[in-house]
């Protein structure tokens, strides 16, 4: 946080879940450019902004948690999602996790398929970590997406309340 320097037109909105943390960025960072609040990414209405950047945190998170964090993000309007996503060339298949544990994640591949054809990638990682990147995506690619998963899910009988983007 001490190393972003902001234009004289941009806002930083920080949002984590963890009260200390967000406390301590108020105390030492909070200004008329940069604010903080405490809230659930998949629980909470996300702020509308320019981009919502979400960097080291849904490999964290449930399947579950991950397409209601997608929704969050489509229902903020905002038009740009930066993430996170780890390098695969099939040498992992996802797997589902309790929100709080880790595993590698792929974005690109099942049950969240996200377009591979991204807006902006680039490398985000220091050997010997596994080769991660983060991929900027644009609203209507994840509205997409998502839609896709819903109709795959319900077709085979799995369907997660998280899913319903759209009213089937």
């Amino acid at each position: 946080m001490k190393l972003l320097t902001l234009a004289p037109d941009v806002n930083y909105t920080g949002i984590d879940i963890v009260p200390d943390l967000i406390s301590n960025n108020i105390k030492k960072y909070e200004d008329s450019q940069h604010r903080f609040i405490l809230a659930d990414l998949a629980a909470d209405p996300l702020p509308k902004g320019d981009i919502v950047l979400c960097r080291d945190c849904l490999f964290h998170f449930s399947y579950n948690d991950i397409f209601l964090f997608l929704k969050n993000s489509i229902s903020s309007g905002t038009p740009f999602l930066l993430t996170t996503t780890h390098k695969n060339d099939k040498e992992f298949q996802n797997v589902d996790v309790l929100t709080g544990e880790f595993r590698l994640l792929d974005l690109f591949s099942a049950p969240f398929s996200l377009p591979t054809d991204v807006v902006y990638r680039f490398d985000d990682f220091i050997s010997p970590q596994p080769p991660r990147e983060m991929c900027l995506w644009n609203r209507d690619q994840i509205i997409t997406a998502v839609a896709q998963q819903q109709r795959v899910c319900a077709r085979c009988g799995y369907l997660n309340q998280s899913m319903l983007l759209f009213d089937s």
